[in-house]
């Protein structure tokens, strides 16, 4: 059995709390770490289970400790998951801890678009259509105006103020690339769709029956519903081809705003993997040099 962590241990003490676990001993249970996500940590739970047809696995969801570092509402995010999930797009919640500590969701049995076209990406047309019908419906939902409205001009400038007072050796080569992206980047469409804001491959997963599920809305709010396009097209690594066929399907932008978004979310990761410490001062510059050589 995995060794279990120093959070999961603790919050196993709520476990005569959860409902349908709690009709099973801890002992009798399997947990495994997942291994996507780079925000929370997740664990897979197996129940024992007398039918093939019965469910018995859920995730259980660890919140990280910076979500307020990260912007990350989960209050919004579970009214979104709550609303969402009533369309079959993604799983409802079954458990909730009243601090939002943690949740505990069905697991989906199946395989990520990350895992289906590992060894060919170019493979992955055949989801296209699915994937923009899906978004389309996402961004049609009528919408709460307390959601957090993700403006990427302020999140942008949110993500800065953390990295700034820590910049050393590059620093004034770096604010003055960061000039450059925030005046041609600069988002000019008021935010008001429901948009997930990370839908990337990893996030998407086809069930043993077909159906895709888009999982992990906790950057979900109101956005630029072009972004949530762009998001795909950059992870998914897709051609011009492709491309026109998600707009097609879509049915509402041109392969020139595409790109703008796609440099957009580019720009918005780097910041949020700096805030994260996943990259340091040097592999800020490169990326933010590289990020500034393909504007038009």
């Amino acid at each position: 059995m995995q060794t279990r962590s120093r959070e999961l241990i603790h919050i196993l003490k709520d476990w005569p709390t959860w409902p349908v676990l709690n009709a099973f001993t801890i002992s009798d249970c399997d947990f495994i770490q997942l291994e996507q996500g780079l925000t929370n940590e997740n664990w897979l739970v197996t129940l024992p289970s007398s039918t093939p047809e019965q469910n018995n696995q859920y995730v259980i969801r660890i919140n990280a400790k910076n979500a307020e570092a990260l912007n990350i509402h989960h209050q919004c995010e579970l009214e979104i998951v709550q609303k969402v999930s009533k369309l079959n797009i993604c799983p409802d919640i079954l458990f909730l801890e009243p601090s939002f500590k943690y949740w505990i969701r069905p697991y989906i049995k199946g395989l990520t678009l990350a895992e289906l076209y590992a060894n060919n990406l170019s493979d992955i047309s055949e989801e296209i259509k699915s994937i923009a019908q899906t978004l389309k419906h996402t961004h049609s939902q009528t919408i709460q105006n307390h959601w957090p409205s993700v403006d990427t001009n302020q999140r942008n400038d949110f993500f800065w103020d953390q990295i700034i007072p820590n910049l050393s050796i590059h620093k004034q080569v770096i604010l003055a690339i960061k000039d450059k992206l925030d005046a041609k980047l600069k988002n000019q469409c008021l935010p008001n769709k429901l948009c997930h804001m990370d839908t990337n491959i990893h996030n998407w997963i086809k069930n043993e029956s077909g159906q895709l599920f888009l999982i992990d809305w906790e950057y979900s709010g109101l956005g630029n519903p072009i972004w949530d396009l762009a998001v795909f097209s950059d992870s998914a690594k897709l051609n011009t081809q492709q491309e026109s066929e998600l707009l097609n399907e879509y049915g509402e932008y041109s392969l020139q705003q595409l790109h703008i978004a796609k440099l957009q979310m580019h720009y918005l990761s780097t910041l949020w993997y700096a805030v994260q410490q996943h990259i340091n001062e040097e592999e800020l510059l490169n990326t933010l040099e590289k990020l500034s050589q393909q504007l038009i």
